[in-house]
């Protein structure tokens, strides 16, 4: 193959979709915070961007550990 590319596994294309899926997600979940920017910037607006983060945070959550409980599981 050319430049080395290769086509995804199942297994992959299907992170890929599932990545995409849970991006529109967040985007939905967030776009209220969004939409009260009064600046293109959500650095500008501290209580926007840690309403924002809380945001983020509960859907990264669900997926993965925070340090502590992954300091837990693996002592």
């Amino acid at each position: 193959m050319k430049g080395g590319s290769k086509s995804p596994s199942p297994t992959s294309a299907r992170s890929q979709v599932s990545g995409v899926a849970y991006g529109s997600y967040a985007r939905t979940l967030l776009a209220p915070i969004l939409d009260r920017l009064e600046t293109s910037r959500l650095e500008d607006s501290p209580e926007l961007l840690w309403q924002a983060v809380t945001q983020a945070d509960s859907l990264v959550s669900q997926l993965k550990p925070t340090a502590k409980e992954f300091l837990q599981s693996s002592s």
